[in-house]
């Protein structure tokens, strides 16, 4: 805006309106970053807790596998891989996509943070007379260097479900099938969905998913896939159908194995065997314990939040809500699992197949009493001539 020629003020008043979008993008931008910076602390605070957790049932799953496979506790082999390496499996699961979505929140403010200090220097330099570019040009954002890799969270999501049902099929392979004659046609049947189930999910799923195609815009932009961690993605249609033909086909030979025992099934319902309703009690610690906790922990939550989101209210309640569900949801689908193997270590030592050494003499064993013969002496009758004492084992 010089002597009144006019040439001046448009350029002044371009300039001007540069200024105004490069604020406007900046305003944005800067807007744009305090939920993400607050989602990171939340998540950084999830993602510790679930760190913890994983160290517990890390060690949990550890232990428990050491000592079946030391005491040879074979009877217990499927309870393992029924109850424990599931859950486990599933807490690994969560707790890298919790490491995933750290490094995706990070590189999300990483987007925002350069364009804030390019359109700084844009305007800087625009206000100083020189290059002045406004809008979009100024509103750059660098890329994320990390993208998120889901190959690993889809392939754990999709070998997830195939352990359940392969430990489904183990069962009925290895315990219900051998009742029957027609066992070789009744295990192909149970088999081959399965089989096709875990070659769906190789070839069709997880591949898709880990070794994907580029992308080409419109414009004939070619954008190289890449994989994702952040969200896994869902099992594809042909093996969800192949899973669930695989579990109907299981459940189908364990309702004729049930039929066929049916009345002791009844029996044992009524009330009218040895045992009488003795059953009802350890089904009920084992069965009902695990929806009750989580159902009491969810009501506690819904009654402290009142209804809102977790992340409304202060940070302390988030952690300790984080810590709760870090761990009691996978600990009580561990439950049944860890009641059966208790019971199993409570047993006597004379009736546990521990190792022994060559020359170790096993003691004979009443097991309609459970009293075990302690052989003092290499005689029948002992020194004095009276008969070897008698020494309760017990319940250890």
């Amino acid at each position: 805006m010089d002597n009144g020629s006019g040439h001046a003020w448009n350029l002044d008043q371009s300039r001007v309106e540069n200024v105004e979008s490069i604020a406007g993008s900046l305003a944005d931008n800067a807007r744009a970053l305090y939920p993400w910076w607050n989602n990171l602390g939340y998540t950084l605070v999830e993602a510790s807790m679930l760190t913890c957790a994983f160290g517990f049932l890390t060690l949990l799953a550890a232990r428990l596998s050491y000592v079946i496979v030391s005491r040879r506790l074979k009877d217990s082999y499927l309870t393992l891989a029924i109850w424990i390496i599931p859950e486990w499996l599933t807490a690994t699961t969560r707790w890298m996509k919790a490491l995933s979505r750290i490094a995706q929140e990070h590189a999300l403010l990483g987007i925002y943070i350069p364009g804030i200090q390019i359109g700084m220097n844009t305007m800087a330099s625009c206000l100083a007379g020189k290059d002045c570019v406004r809008g979009p040009n100024a509103d750059w954002k660098i890329m994320p260097a990390y993208t998120a890799h889901g190959c690993v969270s889809t392939a754990l999501l999709a070998t997830n479900v195939l352990i359940h049902e392969g430990v489904l099929c183990a069962l009925v392979l290895f315990i219900v099938l051998p009742e029957f004659n027609s066992g070789r046609v009744l295990k192909g049947i149970v088999v081959a969905p399965f089989l096709a189930a875990c070659v769906s999910a190789i070839i069709v799923n997880v591949k898709k998913v880990c070794l994907p195609g580029d992308i080409i815009l419109d414009s004939g932009l070619r954008i190289q896939g890449v994989w994702e961690i952040f969200e896994p993605g869902a099992i594809d249609p042909t093996t969800a159908s192949l899973t669930r033909l695989s579990h109907l086909v299981a459940l189908f030979v364990l309702a004729l194995w049930i039929w066929k025992h049916r009345q002791g099934f009844v029996a044992q319902l009524s009330g009218s065997t040895e045992q009488g309703f003795g059953w009802v009690k350890p089904l009920l610690v084992m069965y009902v314990t695990p929806p009750v906790v989580i159902a009491a922990l969810q009501f506690v939550q819904r009654i402290y939040h009142k209804g809102g989101s977790p992340r409304d209210g202060p940070m302390w309640a988030y952690a300790l809500f984080s810590a709760a569900y870090s761990v009691v949801p996978p600990l009580m689908g561990m439950w049944p699992g860890l009641v059966m193997i208790y019971h199993r270590l409570k047993m006597p030592d004379s009736i546990l197949p521990i190792t022994r050494a060559k020359d170790d003499v096993a003691a004979p064993t009443n097991q309609s009493t459970g009293m075990k013969v302690d052989l003092t002496t290499s005689s029948p009758e002992g020194k004095d001539g009276s008969q070897p004492s008698e020494k309760s084992s017990g319940p250890s």
